[in-house]
């Protein structure tokens, strides 16, 4: 195939422009000629491998794919942004303010339409429906005879539309300082017999390690596990699964049994901490709607959805101390969807 025309389109020569350049200088800002008149997307789908090298272990996911979130009555030329240009983002004027989420196996629709006071921030909550979680739950695996290492990878994929004005927008509870927004959460554990943890992280207090990043703000004063970035791992045993990083945030000294399976609450209900404020707008100045503490909580007007907005795997490694062969695998987080109004809640 040659992209010699998509290339001539957007280019300029001889003081010309292209078809699609030229179309782009106008208010919708993209290039429409060829384009079908109605949205005729969809259909694509991608992976990624994260690979250890050091220790020859890889493990394969497929990216999280959003079905059927384009607007009605959006035009097939409506996202086709000149090449360089940041957008579309999440909060494209093409993408829909209403999702479908599926609760207790019920489909229920949640609208956003005229709840926000920005429509992008109407189309992001729709987003977040569709990612919306009170609990995540996995295994995890840190037997040292067999070489067990495992880490959660957890991505908020709005988080910087949520984060970076001057107050945070629901359900986020932190400000982006340049270094991290760092939001809590609950860990429960159960080993393998269904034993809970006999030993709580109140009552010795040990410290997490690796330690989550200490600016801007002081260490944890208590059991909650920080998320601080909008992907953040979260590393069970003593060394890691997909290896060393700054944005890594260990919880060994909390674990009573090697192996077993683990709860991470987003509920403000299951912390130690006190949310900070966060409103609809992200504009301290207004304070059109301030929730102080935040309640994890996006609001469809009948129907309210609690929690953050987060996808993820688990990532275990073993290393076969004889041959020396390494092996990993990767297993996607499940989920409860909590809310009230029209969604119910699954949890």
């Amino acid at each position: 195939a040659t992209c010699a025309i998509l290339a001539k389109a957007w280019s300029r020569a001889d003081g010309i422009d292209g078809v699609w350049l030229g179309e782009s200088r106008t208010t919708d800002l993209t290039g429409d000629a060829e384009f079908l008149s109605g949205w005729s997307g969809g259909g694509l789908y991608g992976y990624a491998t994260v690979i250890n090298v050091p220790e020859g272990a890889a493990a394969g996911y497929d990216a999280v794919a959003i079905a059927d979130h384009v607007a009605a009555g959006a035009s097939g030329s409506d996202m086709h942004y000149a090449p360089g240009d940041i957008r579309p983002n999440f909060g494209d004027g093409a993408l829909d303010t209403a999702a479908i989420v599926s609760i207790n196996g019920v489909a229920v629709t949640v609208d956003f339409d005229g709840d926000y006071p920005s429509e992008s921030t109407e189309r992001i909550q729709a987003l977040n429906a569709t990612m919306m979680a009170a609990e995540i739950y996995n295994d995890y695996v840190t037997d040292p005879t067999i070489g067990a290492k495992t880490d959660w990878v957890l991505t908020f994929p709005t988080k910087a539309f949520h984060v970076n004005g001057t107050e945070p927008i629901e359900p986020f509870s932190q400000l982006w300082t340049g270094q991290a927004a760092c939001e809590p959460s609950g860990l429960n554990t159960v080993d393998r017999e269904e034993s809970v943890a006999t030993t709580l992280p109140d009552e010795e207090d040990p410290d997490f390690s690796p330690a989550p990043p200490t600016p801007p703000s002081q260490p944890p004063e208590n059991s909650d596990v920080p998320l601080c970035f909008e992907t953040t791992v979260v590393q069970f045993a003593r060394e890691a699964a997909v290896g060393e990083s700054a944005i890594t945030v260990g919880v060994n000294a909390f674990l009573d049994a090697d192996d077993g399976w683990a709860t991470l609450s987003l509920l403000p209900q299951a912390l130690d901490s006190t949310l900070g404020q966060c409103d609809v707008d992200g504009d301290v100045t207004t304070d059109t709607a301030a929730k102080d503490p935040c309640i994890r909580q996006i609001d469809a007007g009948d129907s309210q959805l609690l929690g953050l907005p987060v996808i993820g795997f688990a990532m275990q490694k073993y290393v076969n101390g004889g041959p020396g062969a390494t092996y990993g695998m990767a297993t996607v987080h499940k989920t409860c969807v909590a809310g009230s109004g029209g969604t119910g809640s699954q949890c």
